[in-house]
């Protein structure tokens, strides 16, 4: 072994090497690289010991078997925290309490938190709630609590992240919580839900009103690059809604749900100076509750957006399609949900409308209708479709379509497909 060229290197480029196979771990085993190379031989075990950032990465496991030694390895590198503990059995809380005890204490280290929790034991990770706590250099924020059925527990005391966090640039919630009361304006990216959803096992999530959201969002205004609200709002009187609107300035990707009826209100109020990826979950939306969202008098709301994605929705009839492409004018890649059915009204629309489209997404299609929608847009002079992906071909594909497609288009992508027909 001495005698190997690994052997000649020095120690600093071992290192490096030793951290990018650590990245090889996967969630389940995430020290299973530190291990193995530190078995290898004496100099490979010393160098890894030595280096802090191969045992920055804090995971619950049963028993917190290795917490502590990682911990103490990491010396006084910043800490990535991740808990998954789904379990809202009393026996399990005692392992919970001990795993935070020990990541509490070094809050200070902290770059990442990654919390998958009971409800219930929100609590325990106090740096989360105490206004006083001490985490300068905490980055990023992903909290995700479910609530066991019957559970009674009264979260009424939790403030949303009342601490400093000055160095806090992302935020990642499902959870409920009592109030979502924020003033934070530091976020560039911030994820909210899903929220509404009922499990076997759980209660729904209850997410903020549109009256907390607004607030949350004027702070951040002129900061926030990519914002995603998946579910829905929580109810709220009218009269205590805010008025005005909200002036995007640096946004530059948005997911946004439209099932509830609060939503499709705070999106109508909501204008965008930059925004180029958009992640409409459309619900249910009437051709009214459309107009009143994607309608504006003056502009389109979102003519700077390149990428659409629409998703669950039963039908996008011809005026939904119009008004649509009235808000997004300079689409170049459209995504179309599995949930849109792709009749002979949609591919029709698609046939002779948005002629800035180069790239298409569609959940499935049979390849004759997808070659009359391409020659279609040919014959009108509209931009030629240069990327499509299908997820499934419907009915028996021919080779022959198959090949006329393909000399069509610079890209053609077929994730899955009957058997070929000759």
């Amino acid at each position: 072994m001495q005698t190997a060229p690994v052997c000649r290197l020095p120690d600093d480029i071992l290192m490096e090497i030793f951290r990018h196979g650590a990245e090889t771990n996967d969630g389940n085993h995430h020290l299973q690289f530190q291990q193995v190379v530190s078995r290898v031989c004496t100099r490979f075990r010393s160098v890894a010991l030595e280096d802090a950032l191969l045992w920055i990465k804090i995971r619950y496991v049963p028993k917190n078997v290795f917490v502590r030694r990682c911990i103490e390895l990491s010396k006084s590198a910043l800490l990535d925290i991740a808990f998954h503990g789904n379990s809202g059995r009393l026996s399990d809380k005692p392992e919970y309490e001990e795993f935070f005890s020990l990541v509490n204490r070094e809050c200070f280290r902290w770059k990442s938190v990654y919390i998958i929790i009971p409800l219930n034991l929100l609590p325990i990770c106090t740096p989360l709630w105490d206004r006083n706590a001490d985490t300068p250099y905490l980055v990023r924020i992903s909290l995700y609590s479910i609530t066991p059925v019957g559970s009674d527990f009264d979260n009424s005391h939790l403030e949303l992240l009342p601490g400093a966090y000055p160095a806090l640039r992302e935020v990642k919630l499902a959870t409920s919580l009592p109030s979502w009361n924020w003033s934070r304006r530091s976020i560039t990216r911030l994820e909210l839900g899903p929220f509404g959803a009922r499990g076997a096992q759980h209660e729904p999530r209850h997410g903020p009103s549109y009256e907390n959201l607004f607030q949350m969002l004027k702070y951040l205004e002129s900061t926030i690059e990519h914002f995603a609200l998946r579910g829905y709002l929580r109810d709220s009187p009218h009269d205590e809604r805010a008025v005005g609107t909200l002036s995007f300035k640096a946004l530059k990707t948005l997911v946004f749900s439209l099932e509830s009826i609060s939503a499709q209100e705070l999106l109508a109020v909501c204008s965008f100076e930059r925004v180029e990826n958009v992640d409409l979950l459309l619900g249910q939306s009437s051709r009214e509750q459309f107009h009143s969202i994607f309608h504006r008098p003056d502009s389109a709301p979102f003519s700077t957006a390149q990428h659409l994605d629409i998703g669950y929705i039963r039908s996008l009839d011809n005026e939904k399609c119009r008004i649509l492409e009235a808000a997004f004018p300079n689409i170049t890649d459209l995504q179309i949900s599995p949930f849109i059915p792709l009749d002979d009204g949609l591919t029709r629309f698609l046939s002779d409308s948005w002629p800035s489209i180069s790239s298409l997404g569609l959940w499935q299609i049979e390849l004759p209708r997808l070659w009359e929608l391409l020659e279609a847009r040919r014959q009108k002079g509209l931009s030629r479709l240069r990327k499509i992906e299908i997820r499934n071909v419907k009915g028996i594909p021919l080779k022959s379509d198959f090949d006329r497609i393909s000399l069509e288009v610079e890209e053609l992508t077929i994730r899955r497909t009957p058997q070929w027909a000759s």
